[in-house]
């Protein structure tokens, strides 16, 4: 067999008028002339059902470490030979092809070879693969497998030490007289040039929408993964902030709980603090109109409204300090109509009576039953200096004498647990 090359300084020019089959890779690009297409496909045509072999004629060159293939001839693979269940070139076929490339393609050199498998897809099988490798070793050297009952075909080539198929290739339109004399001369099907383009054509197109739709599902599938990655992605980040939340929700909650607490714990002592003023407030105004009362001179109206007084204000004090409102509130309104009455009775008595002489009237000392006095209290809540001075002595006059005994400078600074000194009457 021998080998064509090109020369290394010869301009090396692409085809224009071109149709892209499939995709392109970036490491090698495949040129396939539109003549050498069509014949290859009538040859494998001829006697249906048996396979054949072809080799493919043509240049290459390296141009920005990519591999250029420009596919200008086919030669068959004329007395091939079935061995080990596949077609294989003979010393006889090697011959043929010689003559051939010296009459109708002298200055090409053989980038490849053609085996077709009809009805059985395109594929590379262990056979084709060991061949190659034996025959076919340069590293720009392809394998097309073409299926002529599926209308199908695909091109293999070297990926350092593995053979794998290429993504697609380009048929290009040329003046290509070298293939035109060749087919002329080695006709393998008698059919109209017509009918000839005409299915060459329709083989392209379905070819053409077979890889298409590869391409798409490949760009569909690999669309589908970004996107699944991304929600990943997403659903991971809002997970990590709900647990984040989470805890701060609860660190919240303790907080608003213990907020809570300490506003009831306030509120409460407010309540109680207002209760005792109440309470303590309703004594002294108690016992400053029993007082009053008792300084009237005696009738015996005044007498039977001081017996009144005398009896609600006679009250134990654990009596007085567990009444409720209601009761509390009835009892001022009764106190302020005793005061009423007895304001009423005064004025009745200084009309009809002269008035004294400042020499004549006496200042009321305060009238303390004779019972045994202790020498000393202590404070209990809700307490007041009159309170304790009307339940020791039965009047609120000796209040002065409780504090100068116990060094009290204001009446209403006193606590519970305080001991007081109780003076004599």
């Amino acid at each position: 067999m021998k080998g064509f090359s090109k020369d290394a300084g010869s301009k090396f020019n692409l085809p224009v008028n071109i149709k892209q089959i499939g995709s392109i890779g970036e490491e090698l690009r495949i040129y396939l002339e539109d003549y050498v297409y069509t014949y290859l496909y009538q040859y494998a045509k001829s006697d249906e059902g048996k396979e054949k072999v072809a080799v493919l004629v043509g240049q290459h060159i390296e141009q920005d470490g990519q591999t250029i293939l420009l596919i200008s001839g086919a030669i068959q693979g004329k007395y091939s030979r079935q061995e080990k269940g596949n077609e294989i070139f003979t010393e006889e076929t090697w011959k043929y092809i010689d003559e051939k490339m010296e009459q109708y393609f002298e200055g090409l050199e053989i980038v490849g070879w053609m085996h077709t498998q009809p009805g059985y897809g395109v594929f590379l099988s262990s056979v084709d693969t060991e061949y190659h490798r034996e025959r076919f070793q340069k590293a720009y050297q392809i394998l097309f497998v073409v299926d002529s009952t599926e209308r199908l075909d695909a091109f293999f080539a070297w990926n350092e030490e593995e053979i794998i198929e290429t993504l697609g290739y380009f048929i290009y339109y040329d003046r290509n007289e070298q293939m035109h004399d060749y087919m002329l001369d080695n006709r393998v099907i008698k059919m109209k040039v017509q009918e000839a383009e005409q299915d060459v054509v329709v083989n392209i197109k379905k070819q053409d929408r077979i890889r298409r739709q590869d391409i798409h599902h490949k760009k569909l599938i690999n669309m589908l993964s970004s996107l699944s990655a991304v929600l990943f992605l997403v659903c991971l980040l809002m997970g990590i902030g709900l647990i984040q939340n989470g805890d701060r929700i609860s660190r919240l909650e303790t907080q608003l709980k213990n907020i809570d607490g300490a506003y009831k714990n306030v509120v409460a002592q407010i309540k109680a603090d207002k209760a005792h003023s109440v309470f303590a407030a309703q004594a002294t105004e108690q016992y400053s109109a029993t007082e009053v009362i008792d300084r009237v001179e005696p009738e015996p109206v005044i007498t039977q409204v001081s017996k009144e007084a005398q009896e609600m204000s006679s009250q134990p004090v654990e009596e007085v300090i567990l009444i409720d409102e209601s009761i509390a509130l009835s009892l001022h309104e009764q106190v302020e109509k005793i005061e009423e009455e007895t304001v009423i009775v005064n004025e009745s008595l200084d009309s009809s009576k002269p008035e004294p002489s400042p020499s004549v009237v006496e200042q009321p000392k305060p009238v303390v039953a004779e019972v045994d006095i202790p020498t000393q209290y202590t404070v209990a809540a809700g307490d007041s200096l009159n309170y304790i001075s009307y339940k020791i002595y039965g009047t609120t006059g000796l209040v002065a004498k409780i504090m100068q005994a116990n060094d009290i400078d204001d009446p209403n600074k006193i606590y519970a647990g305080k001991v007081l000194k109780l003076p004599k009457p």
